[in-house]
């Protein structure tokens, strides 16, 4: 066969590419999800935008690729989807924009561009669409809001309905994200004819489309493309292996199960994770682990104990990314944890939440590889207190690097999964990770908390004053706002506060010292940050905290009190940490 026969290639205008009459384009099943940000669509707008500003400027979208279908008036699209939809985005919004002056032009272009309807059939309206996405639904919902008399005022619920997942999520926001670009960019610009955008738009941006004979040899050029420019998402050069060795009715389902488990901004995340549990090299005849796996070498990871183009292989492969994403998806939302008592649940949650909150990651892989070892939910909560001692000890109060703490969680998830290392050795090892008291106490005395740490400084002293409840039931919350500097951030002038604490250097160390904090448990904060110490003791004297009566004891709030108090709390927090 020679090289005609496999690629054939031409120059196009948007025109041209979009015009119905030269065919429709669908969205296989094997290409990923429109996940374009505000970021590219702007982008995208702007260089659109710009062609209709200098009628002697062009833009050139680049390379498409497609395959050829069955049927003769239908091409697969495997690289410019993304660009195809957000187009045709920017192009339905200046034509909603026409039609209301002149809905027969916007009819007219409509029925040219986007979708053509035949508004004489007898029995129901025949549609013939520019795009076909592989859901019903997908394809449904994009030709909604793209219609000539939906926008983004009048159909506001319809775009920002929560239960909108995947394709359409990505469509309605960046629906959104065009109508604003245009309503800022029609604000600017005066006078200015809709009819000539969408021309100059339509005739002077330029693409290449490439078809190939073959879905095999699209993807190839897909792939080929893809890394030599820009980085293809491992997680969809993932997705189109298995669909290349098991076919795509095999693989369909197993494959949006995994998709409906692993929301969009945790593809990656969970890739890794996975990964990281499974890959090793064996040496000796042991399996030991190897290397950090990154979000570059995943796939070189993921396949290095087996063949990527053996059907078994890749079929357990599969299955076992499956029952890990269903997995991966109670670590990223805890509600969706089953099989659990309402009291394990809520505190399993609570605790995946706080370290949520201190922004740690890395120990997703070894509580993915408890659950996937089936280790009972009050085993990972006992775990994840562990962890968040931790956290709070060396990563909050010490300050060391987060990466630098987290990083043996990896070979602990390694060694766990592969069986190389008991839950109660994993236990052991992270014990040994923590800072030792006197190191936490000299922290914590010489740590300055910012306004910026406030909701992270409430959590650790509500567990303070939590354990000094003994039962009690006293409702504290942990939020910012019931954060409290007794010295208050910004005294009035002439206020007692400022004759106390006359040096300003000092008076800001010590306003933000862990001694001068505390909880409110009745929600007056607002109404008595600035107040006078006095006139906070009466505040504090009502509180139902213990912690507060004791420091409305005092006839005045000193330097001294609050580096002793800020000693006091150092010590309750080893307790509790």
């Amino acid at each position: 066969m020679i090289y005609n026969d496999l690629l054939s290639s031409e120059t196009l205008s948007l025109r041209q590419y979009l015009n119905l009459e030269n065919g429709i384009y669908t969205i296989p099943f094997s290409q990923r999800q429109y996940e374009w940000s505000r970021k590219e669509v702007t982008r995208l707008f702007n260089d659109l935008i710009a062609v209709s500003q200098d009628p002697d400027n062009n833009h050139i979208l680049n390379f498409f690729t497609f395959s050829k279908n069955e049927d003769r008036d239908t091409l697969e699209i495997f690289d410019g989807q993304q660009r195809t939809i957000t187009s045709m985005l920017i192009i339905a919004n200046v034509l909603q924009r026409i039609a209301i002056d002149d809905p027969s032009a916007a009819d007219q272009y409509r029925d040219r561009y986007v979708e053509q309807i035949d508004r004489m059939s007898t029995s129901q309206q025949q549609k013939k669409r520019k795009l076909l996405f592989d859901s019903t639904a997908d394809c449904d919902f994009f030709y909604k809001i793209t219609g000539l008399s939906f926008n983004s005022n009048d159909n506001a619920s319809v775009l920002n309905d929560k239960k909108l997942i995947g394709n359409q999520k990505k469509l309605a926001d960046n629906y959104v994200i065009i109508s604003e670009l245009f309503d800022e960019y029609l604000e600017i610009t005066k006078e200015v004819s809709l009819k000539e955008i969408i021309n100059s738009i339509l005739d002077h941006t330029y693409l290449i489309r490439l078809i190939a004979e073959s879905e095999e040899i699209a993807q190839s050029m897909f792939e080929t493309l893809n890394n030599t420019g820009r980085n293809l998402e491992k997680y969809y050069v993932l997705k189109n292996d298995f669909v290349r060795v098991l076919g795509e009715n095999n693989v369909r389902d197993t494959w949006n199960d995994i998709d409906s488990n692993v929301q969009e901004k945790n593809r990656k995340n969970f890739l890794i994770a996975f990964t990281t549990l499974v890959y090793g090299k064996y040496q000796k005849n042991q399996l030991v682990y190897d290397t950090k796996t990154s979000g570059e070498n995943v796939l070189e990871h993921l396949y290095y104990n087996i063949d990527n183009s053996k059907t078994g292989d890749m079929t357990a492969l599969m299955d076992n990314i499956k029952l890990a994403s269903a997995s991966f998806m109670c670590i990223c939302d805890p509600s969706q944890y089953a099989n659990a008592s309402v009291n394990d649940k809520n505190e399993y949650s609570q605790l995946i939440n706080r370290l949520s909150m201190f922004n740690i990651k890395q120990h997703r892989p070894l509580i993915l590889a408890m659950m996937m070892k089936n280790i009972e939910i009050g085993k990972i909560n006992f775990l994840l207190r562990k962890i968040l001692s931790l956290v709070v000890r060396n990563i909050y109060f010490r300050e060391d690097k987060g990466n630098t703490v987290e990083k043996p969680f990896s070979q602990m998830a390694f060694e766990f999964y592969n069986e190389q290392k008991s839950f109660d050795e994993i236990c052991s090892q992270i014990d040994k990770l923590k800072i030792k008291d006197s190191s936490l106490v000299s922290a914590i005395l010489d740590k300055k908390i910012p306004t910026s740490q406030n909701r992270k400084i409430a959590f650790i002293l509500s567990e303070v004053y939590k354990r000094k409840l003994k039962g009690t039931e006293v409702t504290i919350k942990d939020n910012s706002n019931d954060l409290e500097h007794i010295l208050p951030q910004n005294p009035a002038h002439g206020s007692q506060w400022l004759k106390d604490f006359p040096d300003e250097e000092m008076r800001n160390e010590l306003t933000f010292k862990l001694g001068n904090l505390t909880l409110w448990d009745n929600g007056t904060n607002r109404s008595a940050k600035n107040k006078e110490f006095v006139e906070k003791c009466n505040y504090f004297n009502n509180s139902l905290l213990e912690e507060n009566k004791k420091i409305a004891c005092h006839k005045h709030w000193t330097e001294e009190l609050i580096l002793k108090r800020t000693k006091q709390l150092a010590k309750e927090i080893c307790q509790v940490f």
